[in-house]
């Protein structure tokens, strides 16, 4: 029996796992991103496929609400364009903090430097869709890092506690001969090279990609096959194992949108509305097919042996021979469009609210204040807050966690303080969906030192009630304020006690300079007496 025999066996089992909710997954895409169906059934993956799906979708509003939905969260969760995260161990020093801030920054830039951004867009759009993705993260051979973002129609995972996020992916896949030649070598299977041999480059094999927790592993191993997950690449016709390798941190990120009970998959936001997405599509349809009566018309002919109705067609600059004009007439269609309009509109509009994509409308006539916009924006991100829980603890943490440990298993974070050697680091997020979640927060610190501050013209001592300094430290980290541009609290006591000795430094000169003067003015008036 061939090492690859119990990979495959696993891999039909999660195939059968998987298999029953394809259907659903299939019709959520079919309603709104149609190309991306593709391929849960074997089909070919083509454009003219894609046209062919996209043909039959008469109704776009499900689409636009998915991808103002994705946007809100890119936006909201790993903008390109601000820190949205930094790494904290708990009661750090400031040359702790430092190495900390440091790291974090470095890994962002190099997020960003590579292919994440296009690659997280189409994730997210599996996500809302369909309601998982899988995004691989790798080092690039060239340096930096490598995501790919694997169709899930590629794709079966497990998870090897229950309850516990996915640690076990299944990858099947498709390579060429030649491709395959230069991915594994000379541990191709026998086929393969014949297949070369014969001059059949381009012949199609297919390969599983298994990756697992290895029950014996541990971190820090100096072979990769004792890493604590195993990578194992193996062909399926043959079950010939091609490649054994491993990884120290779980390589894919797997998040869920919405759980399916006792299932590893689940459903995304578009499940919600797909009712509403049908229903409106074939309300289209029908009135697509009414306004073509419409404009081309509704007749009646009679057969009356000179007019043969089954061969006319009316056009114009046609004449139509007919015993009399009687023998054909116009028909009225009973169609009515406002009704029709109307119930188009009010199903659109419930579609984008499931989808929240009505929370922010176009620009359109009055302009609209920074401050509205920015209300709407938080609105939306509270209104994200559930599904950002499990976004974050599926998808931010082992992305950060895995790019944390390629770049510090390079060398490129620098030595960090002999203090941290030990100690394990969480993520902190800075992202604006993140802050938004601390602004009721931010607003009960307000209210109440503003409420202080008005009870102490009665009385003076109750500010002794408010730490202040920690008020706005709290303030600017929930607000997102650069730490740079926050000094630490020995900074603060060193400027307060420059300025309290400037301010005597002040005092003394100006008691001086008075008692100067009135030396003056004394002596001055004893010359004169």
């Amino acid at each position: 029996m061939h090492a690859g025999a119990p990979i495959i066996k696993r891999l039909e089992q999660l195939e059968s796992i998987r298999q029953p909710n394809v259907d659903v997954w299939q019709d959520c895409f079919k309603y709104s991103y149609p190309l991306r169906a593709q391929g849960f059934y074997n089909e070919l993956t083509t454009a003219d496929n894609g046209k062919s799906k996209r043909a039959d979708l008469t109704d776009s509003t499900t689409t636009e609400a998915v991808r103002i939905l994705v946007s809100h969260i890119i936006e909201g969760m790993t903008p390109a364009n601000s820190l949205w995260f930094g790494l904290t161990v708990g009661q750090e020093s400031d040359a702790e903090k430092r190495w900390l801030s440091n790291a974090a920054r470095f890994i962002w830039e190099n997020i960003h430097n590579a292919n994440f951004d296009g690659e997280a867009f189409e994730a997210l759009v599996d996500a809302v869709c369909a309601g998982w993705f899988v995004l691989y993260i790798d080092e690039a051979k060239e340096g930096g890092y490598r995501f790919q973002q694997w169709p899930i129609q590629q794709c079966y995972i497990a998870a090897s506690q229950p309850g516990r996020p996915v640690d076990t992916v299944y990858r099947r896949f498709k390579l060429t001969a030649a491709q395959a030649k230069r991915e594994y070598g000379e541990e191709i299977s026998d086929d393969i090279k014949k297949a070369l041999n014969e001059n059949k480059p381009d012949t199609e094999f297919e390969f599983c990609h298994a990756i697992e927790p290895r029950t014996e592993g541990s971190k820090g191993a100096k072979l990769a096959r004792n890493l604590p997950f195993k990578s194992c690449h193996t062909e399926v016709k043959s079950k010939k194992l091609v490649r054994e390798s491993g990884y120290h941190e779980f390589p894919c990120a797997v998040p869920r949108w919405m759980k399916l009970p006792g299932s590893p998959y689940a459903v995304g936001a578009v499940f919600d509305a797909l009712p509403d997405s049908k229903t409106v599509n074939e309300i289209r349809r029908l009135m697509l097919a009414n306004l073509d009566m419409s404009l081309g018309g509704l007749w009646i002919a009679e057969d009356d042996g000179v007019l043969n109705p089954r061969n006319i067609k009316i056009g114009a600059r046609r004449v139509i021979v007919a015993n009399s004009v009687d023998s054909m007439k116009e028909l009225r269609s009973s169609a009515d469009f406002n009704t029709g309009f109307v119930s188009e509109e009010r199903i659109q509009a419930q579609i984008r609210k499931i989808l929240m994509a009505d929370l922010l409308p176009p620009l359109e006539g009055q302009p609209r204040t920074a401050a509205e916009i920015y209300a709407r924006l938080a609105h939306i991100r509270k209104m994200l807050g559930p599904v950002f829980g499990r976004l974050q603890s599926e998808y931010l943490q082992p992305l950060i966690e895995r790019c944390f440990g390629i770049a510090y298993r390079a060398g490129v974070l620098g030595d960090p303080p002999d203090s941290l050697a030990g100690r394990n680091f969480s993520v902190k997020y800075n992202s604006p969906l993140a802050r938004a979640q601390k602004l009721d927060e931010v607003a009960a610190i307000d209210q109440y030192v503003a409420g202080a501050a008005q009870m102490a013209e009665i009385r003076p001592d109750i500010l002794d009630n408010v730490d202040l300094d920690k008020a706005m430290r709290f303030k600017a980290e929930a607000l997102g304020v650069p730490m740079d541009l926050v000094p630490d609290e020995e900074a603060v006591q060193q400027i307060r006690e420059q300025r309290a000795q400037q301010q005597k430094q002040e005092m003394n000169e100006l008691q001086q300079r008075e008692l100067t003067t009135e030396a003056g003015k004394a002596a001055i008036s004893k010359a004169v007496g």
